[in-house]
């Protein structure tokens, strides 16, 4: 059997190589523990898709997330509504 070394996460992280890019990275990291916990300011499905296969394995997954979705039709550069 080979024994691999602990997974350790590198300084760096810059997408110049496969083994170096972000989303690697964290899927080396939910192969290590049952539980997940993402606190984020959006959701994005590309990025979820690329963390698919590590989050069904997890045990418990919680996400908080820290911007409200934007409203259908709305432009992420619209000013905020005034109040009166």
């Amino acid at each position: 059997m080979t024994h691999q070394p602990p997974f350790t996460v590198p300084d760096l992280t810059d997408n110049s190589a496969p083994d170096r890019t972000l989303s690697h990275i964290l899927n080396q990291l939910l192969a290590t523990g049952p539980a997940v916990h993402i606190a984020t300011g959006f959701f994005n499905l590309g990025g979820y898709a690329l963390l698919r296969d590590g989050l069904h394995r997890a045990s418990r997954v919680r996400i908080l997330l820290g911007k409200e979705p934007l409203t259908t039709g709305a432009s992420p550069d619209a000013p905020p509504p005034v109040e009166d």
